[in-house]
């Protein structure tokens, strides 16, 4: 049997076939809408996000432009952006850490004080703590210098710069016997030091190095090599949480690469990075500056000018070298702490043993039990010393708590009211009591607001008085130098404290050498010079500067900031 179609419904065959490619597309582009708007997860990675809320990312305050805390306390970057992606796929928030620098990142994610490190880039060491992501971006890793290396083999017998725990001074490490490696604490530091001359090079990826030489208009320097491996960047998570990698693949895995290619658009832009390491372009502009310079030669105000640059460059120069020569130092003088405190705290234990035995004979006279006291007494001092090298070497962590300042130095003076009677020291105490909590070890900084205060009995043996001032201010422009801190700028809000003296002060070309480790004025046996060293370290765990001067008035005056963080609050 035929049926015959009505004309009006017959097609030719041409529309029907493209009436059904255009369903076969509309089809596909649902599929293909489906996958990118909903995430696909299993019955038990939804139970494993339920009993996980609260997840932590640990974050580089300092990294551009992958990320990076702004003075706002806002976090941007690269993995900012990832992140708020993620977050929308998976419909919740995460909690943002703010480390230190990338060592303290390391160090939370192994302490388990975070989950998650957004950007970070896999290698053997980190899979004992880490398990990774697929990388998100790659990027080639150089080398920059003023100088001309082709190569890693090329920097032997040379300084090089890298970020202390960086991929780099893992791949760099097995160069350690040819090259010298100055480890800092991030990227633009690592920058600085080679522009200034400090170090001959340094070792870091592409995308940081051309963001920060646009945002810093540095022009001495040239991108001279590139280094075999390259920066993948992953998210890395802690080794515990095997679920949650199969979940972070997969909202990775869903987002169009579209959006990840508008986020480095966003943040990147290394079109021409050949002008870094193109012999022209520096022919061309040293040949421009050449013609500028004989043009202007005869200006007075361009002369002034000149030579005024010339000395701040030369004074950043000199600072530069002092830091790096003393980051040295502090790392050998660390090392040196730690070896002595290890090898002596076990003879100190056996020689206690011994005297606790000894003082427990009540038959002694009079003479041998005066013995006993003093060797118990300079086995005291013995174990407190060990117990300083510790500190200083940094082999504790840090209990941080929100907790008032004030406390701490109540309880500080409180400790020695015997010893202020005993000299006869007048103590005055003005302590704002509207400042805000911060967050702080409250033993190590008690420990360090001791160490002023016996110090400044120390000075007053025959009396004297004693002013401790807590206050809110801003930070007027000198009031700091900021080669000393790179927390600390001038209009920051900070806690002041002001342990002040009438003492006779100190020499003021002496004035350099307190902060040196066993550097001490005191007779010997009086004191051990790591009194200073210590508060100095404590305060820079805190992100604190601390500095003392001589009084016009007379004495000594100690002074400690404290930044005050957006959120820190009286709660």
């Amino acid at each position: 049997m035929v049926v015959k179609v009505p004309s009006m419904f017959r097609q030719p065959k041409i529309h029907l076939s493209i009436t059904l490619l255009i369903c076969a597309l509309f089809l596909t582009f649902s599929v293909s809408a489906k996958h990118a708007d909903e995430l696909e997860l299993t019955e038990e990675e939804q139970a494993w996000l339920a009993a996980h809320p609260k997840i932590r990312i640990a974050v580089d305050p300092s990294s551009p432009p992958f990320e990076e805390i702004t003075e706002a306390g806002k976090y941007q970057g690269i993995s900012a952006d990832l992140v708020a992606l993620i977050e929308s796929q998976l419909g919740m928030h995460f909690e943002v850490v703010t480390a230190r620098d990338w060592a303290h990142v390391l160090e939370l994610i192994k302490n388990n004080e975070a989950d998650l490190v957004p950007a970070i880039a896999p290698s053997e060491t980190r899979e004992e703590f880490l398990s990774f992501t697929r990388p998100y971006l790659s990027l080639p890793g150089v080398i920059l210098s003023a100088q001309q290396f082709d190569n890693l083999q090329d920097l032997e017998g040379h300084k090089v710069a890298v970020v202390a725990g960086g991929i780099w001074d893992e791949r760099i490490s097995q160069y350690d016997d040819k090259v010298s490696i100055i480890r800092v604490e991030d990227t633009r530091t690592a920058l600085e030091l080679t522009a200034l001359g400090g170090v001959d090079a340094m070792v870091s990826n592409l995308a940081t190095i051309t963001y920060l030489i646009g945002q810093q208009g540095i022009t001495n320097l040239n991108i001279v090599a590139h280094v075999p491996n390259k920066l993948d960047l992953s998210l890395g998570i802690r080794k515990d949480w095997a679920p949650f990698l199969s979940i972070l693949n997969k909202a990775l895995d869903n987002i169009p690469e579209e959006k990840i290619d508008a986020i480095k658009g966003r943040w990147i832009d290394i079109r021409h990075p050949g002008l870094h390491i193109s012999p022209l372009f520096w022919y061309l502009s040293f040949g421009g500056m050449a013609i500028l310079i004989l043009i202007l030669a005869g200006v007075i105000a361009w002369n002034r000018s000149l030579k005024h640059r010339v000395d701040q460059r030369s004074k950043e120069l000199e600072w530069a070298q002092a830091k790096l020569a003393h980051a040295e130092k502090m790392e050998s003088i660390g090392a040196l702490a730690l070896g002595v405190a290890h090898e002596v705290k076990n003879p100190l234990a056996i020689l206690q043993m011994g005297l606790d035995f000894l003082s427990g004979d009540t038959k002694k006279d009079e003479t041998e039990k005066s013995i006993i006291k003093d060797m118990g007494e300079a086995l005291h001092r013995a174990d407190s010393i060990v117990q300083n090298l510790q500190i200083f070497s940094r082999q504790k962590d840090l209990a941080m708590q929100k907790d008032d300042i004030n406390r701490v130095l109540l309880d500080s003076i409180e400790r020695y009211k015997p010893e202020l009677m005993e000299h006869d020291i007048r103590l005055i105490s003005k302590l704002d009591q509207d400042l805000p909590k911060l967050s702080m070890d409250f033993e190590l900084l008690l420990q360090a607001f001791g160490h002023l205060i016996h110090n400044a009995i120390m000075a007053m043996k025959d009396g004297g008085t004693l002013k401790i001032t807590s206050s809110r201010t801003r930070l007027e422009s000198g009031e700091v130098d900021e080669n000393l801190s790179s927390t600390l700028r001038p209009g920051d809000d900070v806690i002041r404290i002001k342990i002040a003296d009438t003492g006779p002060g100190i020499d003021q070309p002496l004035l350099q050498k307190v902060f040196d480790p066993f550097y001490t004025t005191r007779a010997q046996g009086e004191g051990t010079g790591l009194g200073l060293s210590l508060t100095q370290n404590i305060v820079k765990l805190h992100n604190g500067l601390i500095k003392l001067y001589n009084r016009d008035s007379g004495g000594l005056a100690v002074v400690v900031f404290f930044k005050i963080y957006e959120g820190e609050s009286h709660d």
